[in-house]
């Protein structure tokens, strides 16, 4: 029994990492933008870039590059959000075992709070007692 307990307060505790977890990745995202913006503002006025011994500008091409480059870092940013606060809410709920491992796998890759929630994660749902809650739960519904 108490090892039930044990995998109950677990699944909780992860639960409550992962939307701290998104939360602050979501205001990482949010504190992006004004550089985007800056960096599209800069990357748009080539006089900016002239200096006293008259060499040219960089090529327009490299400004484009380095704001889709920042705009898919920050869709990124928000799909991560997103999957964080949606992955704790499915560990305490017991639904969607398999997206919380995927999104777990892909915090992995989030040095170094993020890989070590990511292996937390594979490892309590990895138990055998935490599968069969799950599939308790996804038979239920």
């Amino acid at each position: 029994m108490a090892l039930i307990d044990q995998n109950d307060e677990h699944l909780k505790i992860l639960s409550i990492c992962y939307v701290a977890w998104a939360a602050w990745s979501g205001a990482m995202t949010l504190l992006m933008l004004p550089f985007l913006g800056l960096m599209a503002f800069v990357m748009s006025k080539p006089e900016l870039f002239a200096n006293n011994r008259g060499a040219p500008p960089p090529p327009e091409w490299i400004g484009t590059i380095m704001v889709v480059v920042a705009i898919f870092a920050a869709a990124m940013g928000i799909a991560m959000t997103a999957f964080s606060y949606f992955c704790g809410r499915f560990l305490r709920e017991r639904r969607h075992r398999m997206f919380c491992m995927i999104v777990a796998v892909l915090n992995c890759f989030s040095v170094p709070f993020g890989t070590l929630l990511g292996v937390f994660t594979i490892v309590v749902l990895e138990r055998d007692e935490v599968r069969a809650a799950f599939a308790q739960k996804s038979e239920i519904t």
